[in-house]
């Protein structure tokens, strides 16, 4: 029996370039971040919970945020489904939505982050923030690259694994500061004479 993966905690963020239009640059220099729990694995990280969601550093999605992905299954096509999030490290395998409702099962939402990349739809690589209002909706903010239309790259997509930066240990901290204090009290006897 084995031990189930322990689950990393990642931060990402996302700053838009503005280029679903050649002509249309509302979107450029806003950014998209926040952390979530997974499991990596080369350039791919599954199991996506916890995820959080800020727009230009204030909440987006406030209270549970949703991580669903898009499958394709032969009789139905493709939909969203829960628990099919992947996140990759160099966004180019993204197939993610962060939503404040389980989409999967409802399909409706009021705010939406996602992100997709190639093998989810056919070479396009997709950015967007969608808010719903009833049955009107508006899409704040959205990237596209899918050569040859769009052919300006897309923003600047980061993912950074908040679990392996650097702690020191105390094994290493108790020694310096050890001596930090022997020094302290060996000026301190010298300024007294």
């Amino acid at each position: 029996m084995t031990a189930a993966a322990h689950a990393d905690e990642y931060s990402y963020s996302y700053t838009f370039s503005g280029n679903f239009y050649p002509y249309d640059r509302s979107s450029a220099g806003h950014t998209v971040s926040g952390t979530f729990d997974g499991n990596a694995s080369g350039n791919l990280i599954t199991g996506i919970s916890n995820a959080t969601v800020n727009l230009d550093g204030s909440p987006l999605i406030t209270g549970t945020v949703y991580a669903e992905g898009i499958t394709d299954d032969i009789i139905s096509g493709p939909a969203w489904a829960d628990g099919a999030a992947v996140v990759s490290f160099d966004g180019t395998q993204n197939d993610f939505g962060f939503s404040d409702t389980d989409y999967a099962a409802t399909s409706n939402f009021n705010k939406l982050f996602r992100g997709l990349g190639p093998p989810v739809t056919l070479g396009q690589s997709y950015y967007e923030i969608y808010n719903s209002s009833g049955m009107q909706g508006m899409t704040d903010y959205v990237d596209l690259y899918y050569p040859p239309y769009f052919v300006t790259p897309n923003g600047i997509w980061t993912v950074t694994d908040l679990s392996t930066q650097s702690v020191p240990d105390a094994a290493s901290t108790l020694p310096l500061l050890g001596g930090a204090l022997a020094g302290l009290a060996a000026l301190r006897r010298r300024f007294a004479r």
